[in-house]
């Protein structure tokens, strides 16, 4: 159970900094 939700906590974790970096623009 804990390295389940250890896994998704990573996981969300990690789609939050590729989606930011996906939004980011450096041109603006």
């Amino acid at each position: 159970m804990v390295f389940c939700c250890k896994e998704l906590l990573i996981l969300y974790l990690v789609n939050g900094i590729w989606d930011n970096k996906l939004h980011w623009r450096p041109w603006v």
